[in-house]
């Protein structure tokens, strides 16, 4: 007898599945990367970034909610240090803001410690990007 056609939806979702799990990369293809295992090992001063450690006082804040203002980042950032300067980026033409600004922290070590503290926690509902800048 035929099988019905829920019997042969899921012979095609088991086939679909399989297919996508034999397709994940397994081994080497000798081109000289290895397989992807997991997430990589997050150094927050990225790979050309780290000679800026305790050489700067300014860092990029990226990923911010559109509420946020001068007040509220001084505040989250008061256990790290006082923020000397804040400049918010915004549209050219219309002035919107763009989710991101920059940040001047009064001390090297301030800099460094906001980047390696606050980045990806939670600010307003959004994990938080930092980066040091030159």
């Amino acid at each position: 007898p035929r099988a019905s056609i829920h019997e042969r939806k899921a012979v095609v979702s088991t086939q679909s599945t399989s297919a996508v799990k034999d397709n994940k990369r397994k081994s080497n293809f000798e081109d000289g990367s290895d397989p992807k295992r997991g997430k990589p090992n997050r150094n927050y001063f990225g790979a050309s970034k780290t000679e800026l450690k305790g050489t700067t006082k300014r860092v990029f804040v990226g990923n911010l909610n559109y509420e946020i203002d001068d007040q509220k980042i001084r505040e989250f950032f008061k256990d790290i240090g006082p923020i000397e300067d804040i400049y918010w980026l915004t549209n050219r033409d219309t002035g919107e803001f763009r989710g991101c600004g920059f940040l001047r922290l009064d001390t090297f070590e301030a800099a460094d410690k906001a980047v390696l503290e606050k980045t990806g926690k939670d600010l307003l509902g959004r994990g938080l990007k930092i980066w040091p800048l030159v």
